[in-house]
């Protein structure tokens, strides 16, 4: 799915001050590439993602186009409705509910939509690849981070997404585990699908396409091969 970023800025604003947190970016991401997003903790990397998602509003000014949808112009009923059916989002804090098993928090987006015997077999697979076979119906509050981070994960692949959006989700994994969820997610692009990834895990890189670092509201292209260690 095709992304289009020109002049997109963010302005948070209190009573007291305005803060520019993102200053005039502008980004083409071609269908089927894989993008990571780099820079230091505060620098905007999470703002960035809510903005392109419609989960959050850009400043006046801003443009930004997926899939052939403005996200500028479009109603928050035709934003949530491209979200589910498009979209899937790796939030940085999990966003799991705590009443429900780790199977019914991947069910939950499409519960409304869909029969619960289609989601109960999606879900289970989908956690079975990512490991988590013997956490299916474990809650939140029994489960470690990294467990949590996967059973996000399987939730953002519930709905086949043409894009997947990712704030960190390798970030509380072990070696083997992030290993296999960035094979996961390679996979995905292979057939076809746009990663949108921020990360801190320069080890990460080598499966992207391309790298921009976000700095001081800025984002600019960078020579990735200049970031991966060489053995």
């Amino acid at each position: 799915m095709e992304m289009i970023m020109e002049s997109l800025s963010k302005t948070y604003k209190s009573s007291i001050e305005k803060k520019l947190v993102l200053n005039n970016i502008s980004c083409h991401v071609n269908k089927g590439e894989w993008i990571n997003i780099i820079g230091p903790s505060g620098s905007g990397k999470t703002t960035l993602l809510k903005c392109v998602a419609g989960i959050m509003n850009a400043d006046a000014g801003s443009k930004v186009s997926i899939g052939g949808l403005d996200m500028g112009n479009a109603s928050e009923e035709e934003k949530r409705d491209f979200r589910r059916r498009n979209i899937g989002y790796i939030f940085q804090e999990y966003e799991l509910f705590s009443a429900y098993t780790a199977k019914q928090n991947v069910m939950l987006p499409e519960w409304p939509y869909k029969k619960e015997a289609e989601l109960r077999e999606r879900s289970e697979t989908l956690l079975r690849t990512l490991g988590l076979e013997d956490r299916i119906d474990a809650v939140p509050t029994n489960l470690s981070g990294g467990e949590k981070q996967r059973v996000a994960i399987a939730r953002a692949l519930l709905n086949d997404p043409s894009l997947l959006i990712c704030d960190e989700p390798t970030g509380n994994l072990d070696r083997a585990s992030r290993d296999n969820v960035l094979h996961i997610l390679k996979e995905c692009q292979a057939e076809g699908r746009t990663i949108f990834f921020v990360t801190h895990d320069y080890d990460v890189l080598p499966y992207g396409d391309r790298v921009f670092q976000l700095k001081d509201g800025t984002m600019e292209e960078i020579n990735k091969k200049s970031f991966i260690l060489q053995p």
